[in-house]
């Protein structure tokens, strides 16, 4: 996102002329006209009343003078380029116009007033030529500076009595370069580029603030089974997020990342709650969009992990993600949804009424399988079993995501008896896991998973690449098993 300022407080003369006026104002007065300006409504226009013999046609002062005013001042630093851009007209041929900087001091104390440019010639009567500039103030404690404006006669002739020369559409910018197109508060917004006065409008200087594209990469974390998105570029509004897309456009929010949270525009965050194994859609939209639109920028990823072909599996606490764990599920055994009512027998009624009839969510028990890897002569006490039985001590309910094509859905489980039993004499284990499907954790009043900011992500190491056991042979019920990349079962 770029913003250039046009300091110039009132450009146009829409309204007024309140900052611009004549260094010699009895002679060349300085008005308003609307009967003939050069665009818009208004332009600033000198008439030079005096008959006194000389080229000069007419002065401008913009912004202000010393003298006078003190309040309209145009900002400047020493060594820091101003660039002007004006559109100008003269009513008779042969002229010239010079620009010139006054420079001042914080106090409003006279410096220097010699910062001038080459002559430009305006041959032409009544056209309008478009002046762009650049003036360098030179002086140490330069904090002020104002315009001046001037017009001559040119080829040995004298300036006439009466004559006039309009100014309008006038850019000053802070800057080293400028393209000198014009605009205000009042330019009309097109897409990326928004433009809006800093104060009142016509009486205070205005911004262009160009947005650029913001950018949204989505990676496959396999050391977390999860998407993790960062965007560059992206509003500093407090309003834009990243929402997952369903199938059918509509806008989902990602649980557990904050909305508008960025930092130097760029946020990153992480998905725990996608699908498995299957494409899933992520736009960078408002964090109230309901639905996806063609502007909304967006991206597509595989939720799979490279080398699992036969599907993904994660048992994680949302909370402590760094516990997620990659699991083999055997079976997700019967699924029962429990009824929770109250049957009433009412004398001399046939049938009974029922009060308060619900009905529940999944309840049942899920077969996992696990293998600890075996280093002879080696005692490890991370090992796979560990590390689940760590998932499960932390007594909140775990997420559980599965691929898609098993047709069961990602649940928070609140985890009941949990029952390992030895397969042979290895280290590994048919594990039973009695649950029941309840709300996911921000709605049990827990606290969400914290933000991950920029800084952190900076540390993050690089993705490191899945391995995990090989399971085969478990029975008919097998739902996932992993690639052989280690052992075969015993």
């Amino acid at each position: 996102m770029t913003v250039r300022t046009n300091v110039a407080t009132n450009p146009a003369c829409e309204v007024n002329v309140n900052g611009w006026a004549s260094a010699n104002a009895p002679l060349y007065p300085v008005t308003r006209d609307t009967a003939s300006p050069i665009s818009g409504l208004g332009s600033a226009m000198a008439t030079r009343t005096t008959t006194t013999l000389n080229t000069t046609a007419s002065t401008f002062t913009i912004t202000g003078q010393a003298a006078t005013s003190g309040t309209t001042w145009i900002p400047i630093t020493v060594g820091v380029p101003i660039c002007v851009s004006l559109d100008i007209k003269t009513e008779l041929a042969d002229r010239q116009v010079r620009l010139s900087l006054n420079e001042y001091n914080s106090a409003g104390t006279f410096l220097l007033g010699t910062n001038k440019t080459t002559p430009i010639s305006l041959t032409v009567a009544g056209q309008i030529y478009r002046l762009n500039a650049v003036m360098t103030p030179t002086q140490p404690t330069a904090a002020r500076g104002y315009l001046i404006i001037e017009t001559y006669a040119t080829g040995g002739g004298n300036a006439i009595v009466g004559e006039r020369t309009w100014v309008d559409r006038l850019l000053i910018e802070n800057a080293p370069t400028s393209d000198g197109v014009y605009f205000d508060g009042d330019s009309p917004d097109n897409p990326g580029v928004i433009y809006a006065w800093t104060g009142a409008s016509h009486a205070s200087s205005s911004t262009m603030t160009t947005i650029v594209p913001a950018t949204l990469v989505l990676d496959w974390v396999p050391t977390q089974g999860a998407v993790r998105f960062t965007v560059y570029d992206v509003p500093n509004d407090g309003k834009t997020t990243v929402k997952r897309v369903t199938p059918g456009g509509a806008l989902i929010a990602i649980r557990g990342y904050p909305d508008g949270t960025w930092h130097a525009l760029t946020g990153l965050g992480y998905d725990y709650e996608a699908s498995m194994s299957v494409y899933v859609q992520y736009a960078i939209c408002d964090r109230d969009a309901k639905n996806l639109n063609a502007t909304m920028v967006t991206r597509v990823i595989f939720t799979q992990t490279p080398g699992r072909t036969n599907g993904e599996a994660w048992l994680r606490d949302v909370l402590q993600p760094v516990l997620s764990r990659p699991v083999s599920v055997v079976s997700t055994g019967e699924e029962v949804y429990a009824a929770r009512q109250t049957v009433l027998d009412v004398a001399g009624k046939r049938t009974p009424y029922v009060v308060w009839d619900s009905r529940q969510a999944r309840q049942g028990t899920i077969t996992l399988v696990t293998k600890n890897t075996v280093v002879p002569t080696v005692y490890s006490d991370s090992t796979e079993r560990m590390k689940l039985e760590a998932l499960f001590a932390t007594g909140r309910p775990l997420l559980l995501s599965m691929c898609a094509n098993k047709g069961f859905r990602n649940a928070y489980l609140a985890i009941d008896s949990v029952t390992f039993v030895r397969v042979g004499n290895g280290p590994m284990w048919i594990i039973d896991m009695a649950y029941f499907e309840v709300d996911n954790p921000t709605g049990l009043g827990v606290n969400i998973v914290p933000e991950v900011t920029y800084a952190m992500a900076q540390q993050l190491p690089p993705s490191a690449t899945y391995q995990d056991w090989a399971g085969t042979g478990i029975g008919d019920g097998i739902l996932y098993y992993d690639v052989a990349t280690r052992s075969t079962v015993p």
